[in-house]
């Protein structure tokens, strides 16, 4: 009888104690505060515009918190792809960002558009374009989104070689490679068969391979 009232004495203790730690825990997550905040991944110019738009302060009670609002707004800015917010020890928070990845560039209205390397269009937040993109060159918005498709139907030896999108026309898409060779894409029609004519025409040296009609490809040797 008397273990019995012991265990039931040790149990009503252990069940007071774990209420009281729950009871602990609760009040302090209520009550935490945000400690440090930093930017992972990117220099000290761009960590300190994303920390500004992030708007999360030091202080700021946790509960109050909106990291999907703070997300939106880091993800207003035109150079980030993707952000996380990952809550550390002592109530740090760390914001990791991925940075687009552009492959050329064209302006619009005096403005400087990138495209990204999923052929996403977005206005950059830099007064220069990197001098290593390729520049998309088009008469109409329409013809400039069908030579990005275009540029991604190349095969990859030819891409990586482009240094100009030309788009005369939705069907009148033309690259400049490094070395100055012209390759004549005509519209978006049947890329798969471009790619294929364009590889076995290229173990030519030449000035101009034209497949935009793929089946009676032609070739400029000078």
């Amino acid at each position: 009888m008397r273990t019995h009232k012991l265990a039931w004495v040790l149990t009503f203790s252990i069940v007071l104690t774990s209420g009281a730690a729950v009871a602990y825990l609760a009040q302090r997550n209520s009550t935490a505060e945000v400690g440090k905040v930093q930017v992972v991944g990117v220099d000290k110019q761009l960590a300190a515009k994303i920390l500004k738009v992030a708007a999360i302060s030091k202080g700021e009670q946790i509960t109050e918190l909106d990291q999907d609002a703070a997300a939106g707004r880091v993800l207003s800015l035109p150079d980030i792809r993707s952000v996380k917010f990952d809550r550390k020890w002592n109530n740090n928070f760390v914001i990791s960002v991925e940075l687009r990845d552009p492959i050329g560039w064209y302006k619009y209205k005096d403005q400087l558009n990138y495209i990204d390397s999923d052929g996403s269009t977005y206005i950059s937040s830099a007064e220069q374009p990197d001098s290593e993109l390729i520049v998309f060159s088009a008469l109409s918005n329409r013809a400039r989104e069908y030579s990005v498709t275009a540029f991604f139907d190349l095969p990859p030896k030819v891409a990586n070689k482009v240094v100009q999108a030309n788009a005369r026309s939705s069907s009148n898409i033309r690259f400049i490679l490094k070395d100055g060779v012209e390759v004549v894409w005509g519209d978006i029609e049947r890329p798969e068969r471009k790619a294929e004519v364009l590889e076995v025409l290229m173990q030519r040296t030449a000035k101009l391979y034209d497949v935009s009609a793929p089946d009676l490809p032609i070739i400029r040797i000078s």
